[in-house]
């Protein structure tokens, strides 16, 4: 089954969707969409995204423009063993933001 590849635009609609986060095995590099709502991740779909949008998101994560952190749930360790994801900052959940990275999210339309 052949994976769908991802666009910058439909990386960003799923970044700023608060039901959806993009989960990343940091060994293999595969990622997948995930759902989660209180403590729980399923898994939507397996997708790839080429190099270049695979750089920008660490480009961004650097820059504190999105956030990545890992994932300790041992139910999606079961298929994504070193899973890490990437969201758009949500100053609830991670705290503030650093006010340059956070008009850089507004001008990508990432916040």
């Amino acid at each position: 089954m052949s994976q769908r590849q991802l666009s910058l635009e439909e990386i960003k609609e799923l970044l700023i969707d608060p039901w959806h986060i993009l989960v990343v095995d940091t060994l293999s590099n595969e990622m997948v969409i995930c759902t989660y709502g209180k403590g729980v991740y399923d898994i939507v779909e397996e997708i790839r995204v080429d190099h270049e949008i695979a750089g920008l998101l660490v480009k961004l994560e650097e820059e504190s423009v999105i956030f990545y952190d890992s994932l300790d749930d041992e139910a999606l360790k079961q298929k994504v063993p070193t899973a890490h994801f990437f969201d758009i900052w949500r100053e609830s959940a991670y705290g503030p933001q650093p006010n340059e990275a956070k008009l850089k999210a507004v001008e990508l339309g990432l916040a």
